[in-house]
């Protein structure tokens, strides 16, 4: 797990995305990141909207698909798989997050806690 401190109460958590556990889920997640965000905006963004911005998308989908309830998919994990999202639409999503972890401004854990 990754969890990054971008200023809010609580940091913003990573896990990977189980995609070949629920690959129907994985592919609902690619096409509503796709329908939410502009690549193009989400290249000119700071850290700090990147973060809020991947804390919304999360929040609408886990709204619209109960993904905890249904098929015990955390908010941590739908994050992994809406940076997966990013890469795919060619926004960096994964270069964006090794960077900031090399930055030294997050921090990686190795507990599975959400």
């Amino acid at each position: 797990m990754i969890s990054i401190d971008y200023g809010a109460k609580v940091p913003i958590k990573f896990e990977r995305f189980p995609a070949d556990e629920v690959p129907e889920l994985y592919d609902e997640l690619i096409g509503f990141v796709h329908g939410w965000l502009v690549i193009d905006t989400w290249c000119r963004m700071g850290d700090v909207q990147r973060c809020k911005i991947i804390e919304k998308l999360a929040i609408e989908f886990c709204k619209e698909t109960s993904p905890k309830r249904n098929n015990g998919i955390g908010q941590a994990m739908v994050r992994g798989g809406i940076i997966d999202a990013i890469d795919i639409y060619g926004g960096g999503g994964t270069e964006w997050l090794t960077t900031l972890l090399s930055n030294g401004s997050s921090q990686s854990e190795t507990s599975n806690e959400e």
